[in-house]
């Protein structure tokens, strides 16, 4: 009985250990109660939609951080913090170059809070602003492409428009970057005359001013896979390693178990990289894009990639004299009336990505393409894979979209 007792005693002690404990706000394990002195001296370097504060610190040894207050309009509130380490603090989010108002307190190891060093600052110009300013964007096929330059490498989204079958003008689509230079398609618009419109957005929710034109997109067709036929011209790689037809490559099946594959040296003495193979695409078209599907396990998968075009009655005439290896193989293809429609190089080296950047399907666009003239043979050149194999590469299938060639 003095056991259950006992027992129940030291639950009991327990329970109100444990309800004491969480009723026990935590705090800092030092605090002094007293606020630190404010910083000093600052002064302010403008930044694209930002600014760099320089300051002194205060000479508190409990001195933690410092941390800005300031707003960017609309209601919105931003702060921003900084070792005590460091005399700098970037300040960013401003969309207008005009004057604002920032707080900078001192906080120490009890998060004592000093009084503000209030700092009027004025920023360069954002980047969702100089972005907009060099922005471009026209008709192209099945749709609208944007370019844009991003000086700063900002991540920003930009956003298309399209008045829908309401007569609403509604986002379409958006697209995320922080690169140098980019550009990107609206795909799927008819050909008819639209009003479209492009605005940009960065990761504070500011907003360019709206560009809208009156655009009509090119039309645009998926090439007739049937009206396809491998043409072999003296120095073509033939594609049918194991049995596999070359044709496999424009069947529509998409399979690991359909593809077509370049062979060893000894059986076709025109495959080491680079090698090519030409296609009689059955007609005239103006190409705006192509697609390659990968062996999803393949390691031969090409990574750098290039497609020529020529339109012409005579393509035995029109073929290269030089054999593909040949330093001067571009120039010869040129020289013959061959034009470079697109050179694409997907090489990525980093590990964690290797295996899903080899399977990946690439959709290819055609440089310029409103400006490219028709071409009836296409020819495709792998210079690389991924396992860098000096003659075999393997892809399962081959996808073409443009605009038949006007009489």
């Amino acid at each position: 009985m003095k056991r259950i007792k006992l027992s129940l005693f030291i639950s009991f002690i327990v329970s109100l250990t444990y309800m004491a404990c969480n009723d026990t706000e935590l705090g800092p394990l030092v605090n002094d109660g007293i606020a630190p002195a404010p910083v000093t001296n600052v002064t302010f370097k403008a930044m694209p939609g930002g600014v760099e504060l320089k300051y002194d610190l205060p000479a508190d040894k409990d001195l933690l951080y410092v941390k800005a207050e300031y707003s960017i309009g609309e209601g919105r509130t931003l702060e921003e913090k900084s070792s005590k380490y460091v005399d700098t603090l970037v300040v960013a989010g401003f969309s207008e170059i005009k004057e604002y108002e920032v707080k900078l307190y001192a906080v120490d190891e009890g998060e004592n809070v000093s009084e503000p060093t209030v700092i009027k600052v004025t920023p360069d110009a954002a980047p969702v602003n100089t972005i907009m300013e060099d922005l471009e964007f026209f008709a192209d096929f099945g749709g609208v492409t944007v370019k844009w330059e991003n000086p700063t490498e900002a991540e920003v989204a930009i956003i298309i428009s399209a008045v829908d079958s309401l007569g609403e003008m509604k986002d379409m689509e958006t697209f995320y970057s922080n690169k140098l230079v980019d550009k990107f398609t609206l795909r799927g618009q008819k050909n008819v005359p639209n009003e479209f419109s492009v605005r940009v957005r960065d990761k504070w929710e500011n907003f360019s001013a709206v560009s809208t034109q009156e655009l009509t997109p090119l039309l645009e067709t998926k090439l007739d896979k049937g009206l396809f036929q491998f043409h072999k011209l003296l120095y073509d790689c033939q594609p049918d390693r194991w049995g596999q037809a070359v044709e496999n490559m424009w069947n529509d099946i998409i399979s690991n178990n359909n593809y077509s594959a370049t062979d060893f040296p000894d059986k076709d003495p025109y495959c080491h990289m680079p090698n090519h193979f030409t296609i009689d695409l059955g007609d005239r078209y103006q190409l705006n894009r192509w697609r390659m599907n990968p062996l999803t396990n393949g390691a031969a998968n090409p990574n750098l990639i290039e497609l020529w075009g020529i339109d012409t009655d005579d393509i035995e005439a029109a073929n290269t004299t030089v054999i593909n290896t040949d330093e001067n193989w571009e120039e010869n293809m040129i020289e013959h009336g061959w034009i470079k429609l697109s050179h694409s190089d997907f090489r990525n080296n980093d590990p964690a990505v290797f295996h899903q950047e080899r399977a990946k399907v690439r959709d290819i666009d055609v440089d310029d393409a409103p400006n490219k003239p028709a071409v009836r043979y296409v020819r495709v050149r792998v210079m690389e894979t991924w396992a860098k194999h000096p003659y075999i590469w393997h892809m399962t299938e081959l996808t073409f979209w443009g605009a038949p060639a006007a009489e």
